[in-house]
């Protein structure tokens, strides 16, 4: 367990990349390919990460100037969905759900229950981040 864990604490700029460069390989990209599409995933979660340090940074006092200006009682700043993302794809859960769902589609395709694969990897944020809510919760997967 100490391995996994030390694993996903790279975040989802390390591992991400590593994962978009693993599936696209399975199917059939060339490696050049395959990781400079795992490249300018890490480099978006880069991005996104400093975009929203830098809006909470200069966003934070702004807002403070506002409350007190206009007398309002704020006491959030929503940043949107980078945030939740980044908060899902940096948990303990990651490598599990993303290799779960990766199963279910082989699984899926094998039993001819479907002809699709669902390989829109990124949103499965959506899922980390409900289940990042229900681990720190609970502390159980």
């Amino acid at each position: 367990m100490d391995i996994i864990n030390s694993i996903i604490s790279l975040g989802a700029s390390v591992m991400m990349p590593v994962i978009f460069f693993i599936i696209a390989l399975c199917f059939g990209v060339k490696i050049g390919t395959a990781f400079k599409a795992g490249m300018l995933v890490g480099i978006g979660f880069e991005g996104v990460g400093l975009v929203i340090g830098l809006l909470l940074t200069n966003l934070g006092p702004a807002s403070q100037a506002m409350v007190e200006r206009i007398g309002l009682h704020l006491t959030v700043v929503d940043t949107g969905w980078p945030t939740a993302s980044t908060i899902g794809w940096g948990s303990p859960l990651m490598l599990p759900v993303v290799v779960g769902f990766i199963v279910i589609n082989i699984a899926m395709l094998l039993l001819k229950l479907t002809k699709t694969v669902n390989i829109d990897i990124f949103n499965y944020w959506i899922f980390l981040i409900m289940g990042s809510v229900v681990y720190a919760g609970t502390g159980n997967y």
